[in-house]
């Protein structure tokens, strides 16, 4: 199995300031949860983000196809999870209007 490489970011050390975002080219990265998230199906690998993160948070890594389709499942259910927050808010008002 081959390895390819990927940009990730370290969501300990990610202060959410949207420098990366600023400086994607491509739009592959955005602000979660106050913590940056990189879509790994578009980031091109140019690495302005990695070279603009004033805490160091971007990282590069090797990863093989199944690990990669791993990080993809698990940032799908944190954005599952995200938009259950925001429906279950949007029926509680609309309830109490």
């Amino acid at each position: 199995m081959s390895k390819r490489l990927m940009l990730r970011v370290n969501q300990n050390k990610c202060v959410g300031c949207g420098l990366c975002v600023e400086n994607c080219p491509i739009g592959a990265i955005t602000i979660y949860l106050n913590k940056a998230r990189i879509d790994p199906k578009r980031c091109v690998g140019c690495e302005n983000c990695l070279r603009v993160c004033p805490p160091q948070a971007i990282e590069k890594i090797g990863v093989n196809e199944k690990d990669s389709i791993r990080m993809e499942l698990q940032n799908l259910r944190q954005r599952i999870d995200f938009l259950k927050t925001r429906l279950s808010r949007y029926e509680d008002m609309r309830k109490k209007a």
